[in-house]
């Protein structure tokens, strides 16, 4: 699975001082309602989710990988939503209904991997704001940014995902604060059908901005029939042998993009058998 969806686009304005992010990841956020079933509020509490990991995701590179973990307590449901860096994105939502509920009321963790280690962890509360609220708050409080953010996300008539827009505009260092929220206070009510366009055309909020990176966002999923064998062997040989008993087989469901992984009888006796020439 390795489906083209949107676009991640940097941007640099020197004339107005600022640092760009825009994302559409509308195709990416419908494909992440439709595997998990999500409808109404809980598929556009997913779709802004998975914008404010891609706005996070802007200094990772090479093999790095974003993950954002949103607990929330009021309403009830969870999110993790992965980030690499070529653009592939993933995510899971739980429970597939959820009632109205704004403010949100939980917490919000960010977590820097490369290929082999942790690299960052931040936490930080979230309190009776929504998803662009809280990534408002983590920027100022986490990472000591002045910035506009920007999330968007609606459904259709038919439920799905019509737009799943964001946008962070962040102060460059020499810029004086007072001056970057005269020049970019409009952002907040500003409507992203409208900036985005000339975001992707060179331009931010009236100023000249140069694009210095353009990513392909994708939903792709990093699960594999070999990542499920070695989870199996992973089980050991008690608990394999009693999926042999019960079952006959193993099977394994990935929790976030819910492709199902089969292992017959034979396969699962090679891996037991295995597991034992191990030293």
């Amino acid at each position: 699975m390795n489906t083209p969806t949107g676009s991640f686009v940097v941007g640099l304005s020197d004339v107005a001082g600022v640092r760009v992010l825009a994302v559409d990841a509308t195709a990416a956020a419908e494909e992440l309602r439709a595997r998990h079933g999500l409808s109404g509020h809980a598929a556009v509490a997913a779709s802004e989710g998975l914008i404010a990991a891609q706005l996070m995701s802007a200094y990772i590179k090479g093999e790095e990988r974003l993950t954002l973990q949103f607990q929330c307590e009021q309403p009830r449901f969870a999110m993790i939503a992965d980030v690499h860096a070529d653009g592939a994105t993933r995510g899971r939502f739980t429970p597939a209904v959820i009632p109205r509920s704004r403010p949100l009321r939980g917490a919000i963790m960010v977590i820097k991997h490369d290929a082999t280690r942790e690299l960052y962890r931040g936490v930080a509360p979230v309190e009776d704001t929504d998803f662009q609220g809280a990534l408002q708050a983590y920027l100022v409080h986490s990472q000591q940014a002045v910035g506009v953010v920007r999330i968007q996300a609606e459904l259709d008539d038919q439920g799905a995902v019509r737009v799943a827009h964001g946008l962070l505009v962040e102060k460059l260092p020499d810029q004086e604060t007072s001056v970057f929220e005269d020049l970019f206070g409009g952002l907040a009510e500003a409507s992203l059908d409208r900036v985005l366009p000339a975001v992707l055309a060179g331009e931010i909020w009236g100023f000249p901005m140069k694009i210095l990176e353009t990513r392909a966002l994708r939903f792709a999923c990093t699960c594999s029939h070999e990542r499920s064998r070695d989870i199996l062997m992973g089980l050991g040989i008690d608990e394999l042998n009693a999926l042999l008993a019960e079952q006959g087989t193993a099977e394994m469901t990935c929790n976030f993009c819910l492709d199902l992984y089969s292992f017959d009888g034979d396969e699962v006796r090679e891996i037991i058998r295995e597991i034992q020439a191990r030293p």
